[in-house]
């Protein structure tokens, strides 16, 4: 698909210099192509492109591994460029022990304007409570711990909708599951990310959701909030993961518009 709409753009099939402001987050994560393509959408009048780089989080062989310089894609970064080394996101407790186990992996590293550098993250101060690490002996005493631990604070008052478990292999949900099942707990499991599925979350209130998609490349998330009014959201069975809706309904949905009722939203005409 990319390189159709880079091929189109090049035909002048697909108009450049549409967009007089283009922000692109995570930045690390995109391949070289992708900045090219971008770069093209940018009117050169405004020249207006801000790029998020952390070369830290390159988690996908990031670009500067396939050594990358922004001017090779078409990004004037010389004379433009500004470096954050303060960590607003985590506490002063976390960053210590993220970087504890990051420090021989990501060491600060010098680079030219041209290219991104590796920052050491400096902590803005906030305190918080230190992470508690737990090392066990196999994945089986992994699950019964962490069961052990949602039960507890469900008995403390935390209510099992409001916790849940990340994990890293697809594996590791059976034996959770298993070992919840066993102190009869009821288990939701949402499965493996699946590339170019999405997973739509609603708060209590159903005035903001949230929109968790997989691209082929990672898991992004689009949020949207209602001033006025809430979603008309779908009921939900009992025993049931989520609810299925047309393309039509889910484009009311995210509107805020009634999408049980498209049939007599069709009554209306513009005059």
């Amino acid at each position: 698909m990319v390189n159709r709409v880079i091929q189109g753009v090049d035909r002048k099939a697909i108009p450049a210099g549409q967009y007089d402001a283009v922000l692109i987050d995570e930045g690390h994560d995109f391949r070289p192509e992708w900045f090219k393509l971008v770069v093209q959408m940018v009117n050169p009048e405004s020249n207006s492109l801000l790029v998020l780089y952390d070369d830290a989080q390159s988690i996908y062989g990031g670009a500067r591994k396939r050594g990358m310089t922004f001017a090779s894609v078409g990004i004037q970064a010389r004379g433009r460029t500004t470096i954050l080394k303060l960590n607003y996101r985590n506490t002063q407790e976390i960053l210590a022990v993220a970087w504890s186990f990051a420090d021989e992996l990501l060491r600060p590293t010098e680079a030219a304007e041209d290219e991104a550098p590796t920052v050491q993250p400096v902590g803005a101060g906030r305190p918080g409570n230190k992470p508690l690490l737990i090392e066990l002996p196999n994945v089986e005493a992994e699950a019964e711990r962490i069961a052990q631990i949602l039960t507890d604070e469900n008995r403390a008052g935390t209510p099992w909708s409001e916790m849940a478990v990340l994990y890293r292999h697809w594996d590791t949900v059976g034996h959770v599951t298993s070992a919840l099942t066993r102190k009869a707990r009821v288990v939701q499991v949402f499965g493996a990310a699946q590339s170019h599925h999405a997973c739509l979350f609603s708060n209590a209130r159903h005035t903001r959701m949230k929109l968790l998609v997989h691209d082929g490349f990672g898991v992004w998330c689009a949020a949207r909030r209602l001033n006025q009014g809430r979603f008309t959201w779908p009921a939900i069975q009992a025993g049931a993961t989520g609810a299925q809706l047309t393309q039509a309904q889910f484009d009311a949905l995210v509107l805020g518009l009634p999408w049980q009722r498209l049939e007599d939203l069709r009554a209306i005409t513009r005059i």
